[in-house]
């Protein structure tokens, strides 16, 4: 896969997704700020993580598969677990996922 590719492809669903965390938060809790989504490359996965302000690390959001760009929901802070949620190269990036992180149930996507 191209990284070039595939870094766009990443950075424009965290954008999307943020905008998707920042909406939720608007019209379900506005009196608080919402968290900020960030990207942490590994060697096969990027962990996306949501930092509350002024944190340097938070809990796992979601993890994206870097070899084909599947959507995996956290099976604890390291690893992704089994069944992909949906693909950041798909015709809607935001299919598999929630405010709140990736959707439990996988639905099918194989």
């Amino acid at each position: 896969m191209d990284p070039k590719k595939f870094d766009d492809a990443l950075a424009n669903f965290i954008r999307l997704a943020q905008e998707m965390v920042n909406a939720h938060f608007a019209q379900h809790y506005p009196s608080l700020v919402p968290f900020t989504l960030s990207a942490m490359a590994g060697t096969r996965y990027v962990r996306i993580v949501r930092l509350q302000a002024g944190a340097a690390s938070g809990p796992a959001w979601a993890f994206i598969d870097r070899t084909n760009g599947d959507i995996l929901k956290c099976d604890g802070y390291k690893r992704p677990a089994k069944g992909r949620r949906g693909n950041i190269f798909g015709a809607d990036p935001l299919e598999g996922v929630n405010a709140l992180g990736a959707n439990y149930a996988n639905r099918g996507n194989k």
